[in-house]
């Protein structure tokens, strides 16, 4: 059983499998509660794109574990992590129900942060208050564990995926990123896979949904969001939405 915390809310997103609850932004700081149901064991790939984020929540019987330099990590207890823009992280979530709260802003990480690779860490279940007191209570955290690379040995599959970060608001088409790496497109998404489990058309999605998602939050309309950030039409936009979201764009947008 979820407690659902007191939680004074901006608007409230209700999908099929979750409910978010999200505040207004005081501080810099944007927040969210979400309490999401998972209805049979699941390995997900999370990327954030152009967003950084930092979440936290209470795990019991090792009911979560995130892939770390190829090996599976179980989470257990009161746990934070932080993952950089642009951060690709692998997790394996059992069937349950789980709560958590995520942090974010508009405003660029702090230098001493620049650099740094996602971590998780021992949450001693105090919440941030504002963008300065955040960053303060990750540096004072205890029990960093830095998540590395998959398979650092796939130079190839880091290739691709710096490229599509530099590039991913650019029309580019397939052909056209396979000539610019010099390497066919086959091989490319299969080392990518490998590496990262996840295709490269399907990352560039991710990257292009997630720019969206914070257009949307600036207050820009649901075609300037889709547009603006690569997409070729807003119905390609919407079934990426909706299949990432569980809900349409239109619900996120800042009223």
């Amino acid at each position: 059983m979820i407690e659902r915390l007191d939680f004074i809310t901006k608007k409230v997103l209700e999908a099929k499998n979750y409910t978010s609850w999200i505040k207004p932004e005081i501080d810099s700081l944007i927040s969210m509660k979400r309490v999401q149901s998972y209805h049979h064991d699941r390995i997900l790939v999370d990327t954030y794109g152009p967003i950084w984020i930092v979440g936290f929540s209470n795990i019991h019987d090792g009911q979560i574990s995130i892939k770390n330099s190829g090996e599976w990590l179980c989470l257990e207890g009161s746990k934070g992590f932080f993952a950089p823009a642009f951060s690709l992280l692998q997790w394996s979530v059992k069937k349950g129900s789980y709560s958590w709260e995520a942090y974010t802003s508009h405003e660029q990480i702090p230098s001493s942060f620049e650099g740094t690779q996602a971590f998780v860490f021992d949450w001693d279940q105090n919440l941030p208050k504002s963008f300065n007191n955040l960053f303060a209570l990750l540096s004072l955290s205890k029990n960093k564990v830095f998540i590395g690379e998959q398979n650092v040995s796939s130079a190839l599959a880091l290739k691709i995926k710096k490229y599509l970060d530099k590039n991913y608001l650019n029309k580019v088409t397939i052909s056209e990123v396979s000539e610019e790496l010099r390497c066919s497109w086959g091989h490319m998404s299969r080392s990518f896979k490998k590496t990262y489990g996840i295709s490269p058309v399907e990352y560039r999605h991710r990257l292009r949904l997630f720019n969206a998602i914070l257009l949307l939050s600036h207050g820009n309309s649901v075609i300037e969001s889709c547009f603006d950030s690569g997409f070729e039409s807003l119905t390609q936009f919407n079934l990426h939405f909706k299949k990432h979201m569980g809900t349409q764009p239109a619900k996120y947008r800042s009223k």
